[in-house]
């Protein structure tokens, strides 16, 4: 398999600790993959799968230990702007 290493990964939808987003992106850190996500507490408020605050912090912090880069903003995906939005904060 072709090494990931020194690519960036977005991924949307890492707010929950038991979440296949916040899974993703261990994955992707772990293969060396930089790795930049969205979270949008709105949506964990209605959707009814609980919301947790702080973890979008302590993902970020988990990534960052596995040895690469790692940033994330809270993003409403609804936004037809949103998507350049995210683009503008990766570097």
């Amino acid at each position: 398999m072709k090494s990931l290493q020194g690519k960036i990964a977005v991924v949307t939808g890492a707010s929950r600790s038991e979440g296949i987003g916040s899974a993703t992106c261990l994955a992707l850190a772990e293969a060396g993959v930089d790795v930049f996500f969205t979270h949008y507490r709105a949506f964990d408020q209605l959707e009814g799968n609980g919301e947790e605050p702080e973890w979008p912090a302590i993902l970020c912090e988990k990534i960052k230990q596995l040895g690469v880069r790692a940033n994330h903003m809270e993003a409403d995906l609804s936004d037809p702007d949103m998507p350049n939005a995210i683009l503008a904060q990766i570097d």
